[in-house]
């Protein structure tokens, strides 16, 4: 019984990540920070160790799909 019950509650939980990320605004390709959005930019080739990215949303797709978790 307690896995029936478990499943909704995951759900419930993921539901305020796809409104957080539609709420992130735009970064900026040259100069990447955490907590924007950053899917429209090619990082290709370029040195990112070292940046602070949690939070920023990476790549296309629905809101929230492919983001650093906040930690």
């Amino acid at each position: 019984m307690a896995r029936v019950t478990a499943i909704p509650l995951v759900l419930l939980l993921t539901l305020p990540l796809s409104a957080e990320a539609a709420d992130l605004p735009a970064g900026n390709c040259a100069a990447p920070r955490a907590l924007t959005d950053l899917s429209r930019c090619d990082f290709s080739r370029q040195k990112l160790a070292g940046k602070d990215l949690h939070g920023a949303k990476l790549l296309r797709g629905q809101a929230g799909e492919h983001r650093f978790p906040q930690g």
